[in-house]
């Protein structure tokens, strides 16, 4: 891991994590960049690792606050635990940091980062928006799509491409160029991502 530079660091999972804090963060500060490091950890194992290590990275003297953005998948209730128990050990073990952390779409749900973008659409007033749930439920549960973030991730991508007139494969690049104005980043949805990035401020 790279060393820290900033005082507050952002662990996400994911390019798409990552590139849609930026894009959030932009709009609350232009400036963030100076006070916060997202870091892109490329899956929930590593994640874990990245958290459980940050202590012996290069400039760890530097960082007053570590936060971490994760997906629920199919254990909520386990995941919460997880980090609330992480949250208790870093706390203890660095009595001057801060540790925070965000389970999406929340700490009772299965689902993820994409979860929360699908329930920001309005099914009954977008009906491109209730054809990608339905194409999803029409697909069924077996293979590829045997977990709710799964499912959830191929409904949004259908939704997004089928509004675009350029194809995406990833949520990140979408909301990099014409899909952010396909969601409303102020629907109740957004609400508990929002109130984190703006406490890291």
């Amino acid at each position: 891991m790279d060393a820290i530079s900033t005082p507050c660091v952002l662990l996400v999972e994911g390019k798409d994590e990552k590139a849609i804090c930026e894009l959030l963060l932009k709009n609350f500060d232009a400036d963030f960049a100076k006070k916060i490091e997202i870091r892109n950890a490329e899956g929930g194992s590593d994640l874990r690792a990245a958290a459980e290590g940050v202590d012996v990275v290069s400039g760890f003297a530097k960082l007053e606050r570590l936060v971490v953005l994760v997906d629920a998948e199919e254990k909520p209730e386990q995941t919460f635990e997880y980090w609330q128990m992480f949250q208790q050990q870093f706390e203890s073990m660095h009595p001057t940091k801060k540790f925070d952390f965000l389970v999406l779409p929340s700490n009772t749900e299965k689902g993820s980062l994409d979860t929360v973008f699908l329930r920001s659409l309005d099914v009954t007033k977008d009906s491109v928006a209730q054809c990608a749930l339905d194409f999803v439920d029409c697909v069924g549960t077996n293979g590829a799509l045997s977990t709710q973030a799964r499912r959830d991730k191929v409904a949004l991508v259908s939704y997004i491409n089928a509004n675009s007139k350029n194809p995406y494969s990833r949520l990140g690049v979408a909301l990099a160029q014409t899909g952010r104005n396909l969601f409303d980043f102020e629907h109740d949805s957004f609400l508990s991502l929002v109130q984190l990035l703006k406490r890291l401020l």
